[in-house]
């Protein structure tokens, strides 16, 4: 009788691509993806264009805030820290796209009211946007159920993927302001839709007796994921609005170097969180706060120092001419940026010990206290006051989060 042959050991190189290096290198890849598009948009519509770029991505992140980012740690903690991973994907799915349902309804109302702007509104663009949100929660829930079931290489190869045909599907919708948004929200589905067959995660279960029971249990990633998934957003809209309200042409520079300050370091730290935060959740605490500092850091310094350095490179290759004087801009957002990577283990914890209302008072402070000095800096300094505004208020939460649960940290 034949027998089976016994899998070999795993090699370092697979090793460090199933781990937050590969997660980073997927990442890199989208990233080049999106300055891509970035690119082209400056090319063919301007620093209008980016400014509607930024408005319709912060509008698809406020309509997948609850019924995905809210509760993407909630899959990657429950994921791995449940036995029951069906009936924890299924209620979890089930929350996120009614919550999905309730803020696509909360957008459209504000847009009838005038409190939302919808850069170049046609016909198409609710029943999109009603796609979109749905899809796009179920892609973020989905993502966060494979790093939760620690298939960190599936995950990896899916964020290439979706990299790669985000620009394919949102290039040839690059023509116009209108144009753009229906690209945006049409891509957003497709790749929602491929999320369901690419992403490996358990066939989702339902039981009428349990669900209730279920989804008491999200009520604390809920309310860990629901303050920062809305104010996030809601504070760059508020920004942006300063930011125009003060000089448009300047507005357009800090857009161009939010945007890709916004691109490349938060993929790092959510590689790091979706290794960092299902260890972390498990028996034993997981690795040591130096370490996961140590981890958080290792790819946020190049970035840092790259972007940093060859600022008007960067700025040239991602938009063409005319962005150069960005330069600054960028640079203090890099600094921001190594203090958002320092503080980042700190949050985790946080979230991995439940302490859902310390981390949403947090979540709270942040975005207040960065628009509150944004409008104070910025008639007396310009433009540098916004990215300066995030330092400050990044100091404090990297403190803060530090001070409050130093206790359960062990080095």
């Amino acid at each position: 009788m034949q027998g089976h042959a016994m899998p070999g050991p795993v090699t370092w190189p697979r090793r460090w691509l199933r781990g937050p290096a590969g997660n980073a290198l997927a990442n890199a890849i989208r990233l080049g993806c999106l300055f891509l598009l970035g690119r082209a948009i400056a090319t063919r519509l301007g620093g209008e264009g980016l400014l509607a770029l930024g408005q319709w991505q912060n509008l698809i992140a406020l309509g997948t805030a609850l019924g995905g980012n809210a509760l993407q740690h909630g899959f990657q903690q429950g994921m791995s820290a449940h036995g029951n991973r069906a009936q924890w994907l299924g209620a979890g799915l089930l929350l996120g796209q009614i919550l999905s349902f309730v803020v696509c309804t909360a957008l459209l109302l504000g847009y009838a009211t005038g409190l939302v702007h919808f850069p170049g509104f046609t016909l198409a663009t609710p029943v999109l946007l009603f796609l979109a949100c749905s899809l796009g929660s179920l892609q973020t829930n989905l993502q966060g159920a494979s790093a939760g079931l620690l298939r960190m290489g599936s995950l990896s190869r899916w964020l290439t993927i979706s990299g790669v045909l985000q620009l394919l599907l949102i290039f040839p919708f690059t023509g116009s302001l209108p144009a753009l948004g229906l690209g945006l929200l049409a891509a957003t589905i497709g790749i929602g839709v491929l999320a369901i067959f690419a992403l490996p995660h358990p066939k989702p279960a339902f039981s009428r007796r349990r669900l209730p029971h279920w989804l008491r249990l999200w009520l604390p990633f809920l309310s860990i994921g629901i303050v920062p998934g809305i104010a996030s957003p809601l504070a760059q809209i508020a920004l942006r609005q300063l930011a125009i309200g003060h000089d448009p042409a300047h507005a357009a520079l800090w857009q161009a170097a939010q945007r890709l300050s916004d691109s490349a370091f938060p993929l790092w730290s959510a590689a790091v969180a979706a290794w960092m935060l299902p260890r972390l959740s498990q028996p034993g605490g997981g690795p040591g706060i130096f370490h996961s500092i140590r981890i958080s850091l290792a790819g946020s310094l190049p970035l840092c120092l790259g972007l940093g350095l060859f600022a008007p490179l960067v700025l040239q290759l991602a938009y063409g001419h005319g962005f150069e004087e960005a330069s600054s801009i960028l640079r203090l957002q890099c600094g921001v940026e190594m203090v958002r990577a320092f503080s980042l283990p700190f949050s985790l914890v946080l979230i991995a010990h439940k302490r859902a209302w310390t981390y949403a008072s947090f979540e709270i402070i942040g975005p207040v206290m960065q628009v509150s000095l944004a409008a104070i800096f910025l008639p007396r300094i310009g433009i540098l006051a916004i990215p300066l505004a995030s330092l400050c208020e990044n100091v404090v939460y990297g403190l803060g989060t530090w001070w409050v649960c130093k206790a359960d940290l062990r080095p």
